[in-house]
């Protein structure tokens, strides 16, 4: 199998594609928006809504606490509770607790369960537009005829709804936290979305379908602490892809996690119900990097803090040669790697890479 990185032509995607690159910028701008309004309880614009007629002052804003919304691509275990007060991530693959080490070992932990509430508030400063039309970008290019599109580890759903703009992509996307999905669902329901969602764990789906692009982000795969996990994580994908289907992933190298560790240290009041505090540590030699969340829930009139919960996930930080060792041992292919948000050929230096996977 050839482990060789495929370069972007010299007529590159970016100039391709760049006439609908931006075209539905607009509408990311007015969905982003909406989010954060939606997930402070503040009403749409008096002035209505013509992109979603349905949205209008009068309707009842987002409230990820209701539990009364649903839609018709509904999951039978989207609202099951699985809300320990305290989870850490912990590294193990789940032979002990499940009895498969093809389980994510998110699976096996909980986290993003109780997060989950204010997930969007921790992922505000991610410009989800960009992000998005730079995967749209990657999938056109790579497969221009892909109709029926899968995200793994989609959290609450927004990156699932901007794609969904984008392109007439018929979508599904899934993720391992029945809150996150619980969320996803509403918001999907509020804006009339045709997205179907599910949970599932990404190291061992069971969709009973295919897909001409499957793609996951956010770091997500660096979740996976052994081998085993991301190589049960290939298989997934690859019983789940069309022959000539691709598989788009990132993930984080040592570079970026020992620049950005401490930065990402904060303090933040959510709303009047809910504040955080998160801390960061990487570990060089383990190449462990450990996000640390411990949030308090506040009475809004008393100020009295009424609950308390944290949780810690940890993600094993890989090298740019681990992933294609890793990709050579799997029946998928490297189609490209890509650095950062470009379509240049990712190195060893690159902070983050962009890998393209496919059958053939």
């Amino acid at each position: 199998m050839d482990e060789s990185c495929a370069c972007v032509p010299e007529n590159s995607a970016m100039d391709v594609l760049s006439g609908k690159f931006y075209e539905n910028r607009y509408l990311s701008q007015y969905i982003q928006s909406l989010w954060y309004n939606l997930v402070h309880h503040h009403p749409p614009s008096s002035k209505g809504n013509r992109l979603f007629p349905n949205v209008s002052s009068s309707t009842s804003p987002f409230d990820p606490n209701n539990r009364n919304i649903s839609n018709h691509n509904s999951d039978a275990h989207a609202d099951s509770d699985n809300s320990p007060s305290s989870v850490e991530h912990t590294g193990n693959t789940g032979t002990a607790e499940s009895g498969d080490s093809r389980l994510s070992t998110v699976a096996t932990t909980g986290i993003y369960n109780r997060l989950a509430i204010i997930y969007d508030e921790i992922m505000k400063d991610v410009d989800y537009e960009d992000w998005t039309d730079y995967i749209d970008t990657i999938i056109r290019f790579h497969h221009p005829a892909a109709t029926r599109v899968l995200e793994l580890a989609c959290g609450t759903g927004i990156m699932a709804l901007e794609m969904e703009l984008r392109d007439e992509f018929d979508i599904t996307a899934t993720d391992i936290s029945p809150e996150m999905i619980r969320i996803a669902r509403k918001k999907g329901a509020f804006l009339s979305s045709d997205i179907t969602w599910k949970v599932q764990d990404m190291c061992r789906l069971d969709l009973d379908d295919t897909f001409d692009a499957i793609y996951m982000v956010f770091d997500s795969l660096n979740y996976l602490l052994t081998e085993t996990e991301i190589q049960a994580l290939f298989d997934s994908a690859a019983r789940h892809l069309h022959k000539k289907g691709i598989f788009v992933f990132d993930f984080t190298t040592p570079s970026y996690s020992s620049k950005i560790a401490l930065l990402l240290n904060e303090k933040r009041d959510v709303n009047e119900s809910y504040r955080y505090t998160r801390t960061n540590e990487y570990d060089r030699e383990q190449r462990i990097h450990t996000n640390h969340f411990e949030v308090e829930q506040v009475d809004p009139k008393t100020g009295k803090v009424i609950d308390r919960f944290e949780e810690k996930h940890r993600q094993r930080i890989r090298t740019f040669q681990e992933m294609k060792n890793m990709v050579l041992q799997s029946d998928l292919r490297m189609l490209a790697a890509y650095e950062d948000f470009d379509l240049e050929e990712a190195t060893d230096k690159s902070d983050r890479i962009t890998m393209i996977l496919s059958h053939d």
